[in-house]
């Protein structure tokens, strides 16, 4: 909500009962004029009609103006990303968080040994609950659970087992 707020206040726009469904309309337009990517204007757009739709709930603006957010559909090319840690530099890093008295063993050491060596989703590295690790047969578990809040983003299609073999 940050970027749109600032785009209101470059706007003069300084109450939420002055924005119209033009003033939407125009920061879709600027914020796709700004070459941002497609997830992004779609998250910024959901996250703005939510927060009209609590407007309107409250009564600040009218009820109708949350539903004249236009929502972006986004292609499955659209959701994915290329950009990827270098090899040197990961190599670096692990090499780094091995031979550290001090960094031996912490969270940062874990995530980057995780995300490295079993290419998870970030979301399949928060969705790791301790049983999940079975240290006497060396393998992770990413299973999905939508109830406990650990989801996995391809949901039951996204779970497997990692074991040493595969790169732990």
């Amino acid at each position: 909500m940050t970027r749109f707020v600032e785009w209101c206040e470059a706007n003069e726009i300084e109450r939420m009962g002055e924005v119209s469904g033009w003033d939407i309309d125009q920061f879709a337009r600027y914020r796709r004029g700004l070459g941002v990517a497609p997830t992004t204007i779609y998250g910024q757009m959901v996250a703005l009609r939510k927060l009209l739709r609590y407007c309107a709930r409250i009564g600040v603006i009218d009820e109708e103006l949350p539903e004249k957010v236009e929502i972006p559909e986004v292609s499955a090319d659209d959701e994915t990303s290329d950009i990827k840690l270098a090899t040197e530099d990961a190599e670096a890093l692990i090499s780094y968080y091995r031979d550290s008295r001090g960094c031996y063993g912490t969270v940062g050491h874990a995530v980057i040994e995780v995300l490295w060596n079993t290419g998870c989703r970030l979301s399949g590295l928060r969705a790791l609950d301790l049983d999940d690790y079975d240290a006497e047969k060396q393998y992770l578990r990413f299973i999905h659970r939508p109830q406990t809040g650990t989801a996995l983003k391809k949901k039951a299609n996204g779970e497997r087992c990692v074991d040493q073999r595969d790169g732990m």
